[in-house]
């Protein structure tokens, strides 16, 4: 009896009613499920712009309160906006990933002591491309029309054009993706809305 209540007590987990989640688990795990049998696909559009081995591991898949998601961010940002029927959802991701990243995109050497600093609008569309092959994926499997719109690096830029509809619904499906390349490794932080 000991040992059936234990595996009940671990097969319930707390709820947060004040973050009502909507997608079943059953669904949840379909969606796991295709994009872990999407990965090598992902690697090998990402292997040419890193130049190299790129290896994408789903870290996470739930869901995310927008109205929560950048109160914490620090500059500079790295925040690509991008909407479905015209909702916006976000891919977010490290600055300095994202640097290290772009030099490695360009054949540079990532120096050791990296300072922090905005990119270059050639950088940003680096950046952008790479994190455009990411939504090409993540579209086609989920059957969402994904249009890009802006990449932001200030909180300034990003409030800017960060269209927060009161009425409007704040649940996304967020998916964390680890990505290791030879720029080293980091998390990129996807906000899907229309799920």
């Amino acid at each position: 009896v000991g040992s059936q209540e234990a595996a009940r007590s671990e097969a319930v987990s707390p709820r947060d009613f004040r973050q009502p989640r909507r997608l079943p688990a059953a669904q949840q795990q379909s969606i796991r499920a295709a994009l872990i049998h999407r990965l090598p696909e992902i690697e090998a559009d990402l292997s040419p712009w890193l130049r190299g081995e790129v290896v994408v591991d789903l870290v996470d898949t739930g869901e995310a309160n927008a109205r929560d998601l950048f109160e914490d961010t620090e500059e500079p940002l790295a925040i690509l906006t991008f909407t479905v029927d015209g909702v916006q959802g976000w891919i977010v991701w490290d600055n300095d990933s994202a640097l290290r990243s772009v030099i490695t995109a360009l054949g540079s050497e990532v120096p050791e002591a990296l300072e922090s600093r905005l990119l270059s609008p050639m950088e940003t569309g680096l950046v952008t491309d790479a994190m455009e092959i990411l939504t090409g994926h993540l579209g086609d499997m989920l059957g969402l029309d994904i249009e890009l719109q802006t990449y932001s690096q200030t909180r300034r830029a990003f409030v800017s054009q960060h269209d927060e509809d009161p009425g409007g619904d704040p649940q996304r499906l967020s998916i964390f993706l680890e990505l290791s390349s030879a720029a080293g490794t980091s998390t990129l932080r996807v906000y899907l809305p229309g799920i």
